[in-house]
């Protein structure tokens, strides 16, 4: 089985991390944090299915072929669903409630 790939990119996604692991799913999932401001690798951007982000750059989106679901750390998406470069076949989500 091919490890899913999830994108925390935020500042003390610790808690994320502890959290797969405590759930017994690191071996599914495969885990990478990188701190806002920061710019991943281009061999995660090719793997990601999973981003957890307050936000990302312009033009990222497009550079995530397997991006299938954005979980989005703030209580709306407007933000998100004003991007160009947002696929209409990936799943969005918010923190509200």
């Amino acid at each position: 089985m091919t490890a899913t790939t999830i994108l925390a990119w935020l500042n003390d996604a610790d808690i994320y991390r502890d959290a797969i692991v405590e759930a017994g799913l690191d071996d599914a999932i495969e885990f990478v944090a990188c701190a806002e401001g920061e710019t991943p690798d281009a061999s995660v951007f090719a793997t990601t299915e999973v981003l957890l982000a307050w936000r990302a750059p312009v033009g990222v989106l497009a550079k995530m072929p397997c991006l299938r679901w954005i979980q989005a750390l703030t209580v709306a998406t407007d933000g998100w669903l004003r991007r160009d470069d947002l696929l209409t076949d990936v799943l969005l989500t918010c923190a509200r409630g």
